[in-house]
């Protein structure tokens, strides 16, 4: 399993950003079935990422994306790409500022899927 929740030695938590694109796409477009991106400081702009690299995914089972900023953008950029998505069977998004808005595309794509 990646891990990429990685405290440094003032406490405070490595971020992925757009810059990292590359580790991001290694990670997620290597043969790892679990990956956790827990606790990263992870926005919108950092799931537009992973939703694209999810799109080409044919591995990854199972994604932690806990204690982020996904929010209701994020979300639905996630959305659209779980419609797709054949492989991935566990994405956890807790405590994301996931509103109202966000739940409902990810439910609808879970329908489709």
């Amino acid at each position: 399993m990646f891990t990429f929740n990685k405290k440094k030695k003032d406490g405070t938590i490595t971020a992925i950003k757009p810059e990292n694109e590359k580790m991001i796409k290694q990670s997620l477009t290597s043969y790892e079935t679990e990956v956790d991106f827990s606790s990263m400081k992870l926005g919108r702009e950092e799931a537009r990422l992973l939703a694209d690299v999810l799109n080409a995914n044919q591995t990854l089972k199972t994604l932690y994306l806990t204690w982020n900023s996904i929010g209701d953008e994020g979300a639905g950029l996630l959305a659209e790409t779980l419609k797709d998505n054949q492989t991935l069977i566990k994405i956890n998004l807790s405590a994301n500022s996931i509103g109202h808005e966000g739940a409902g595309a990810l439910a609808d794509a879970l329908k489709v899927n």
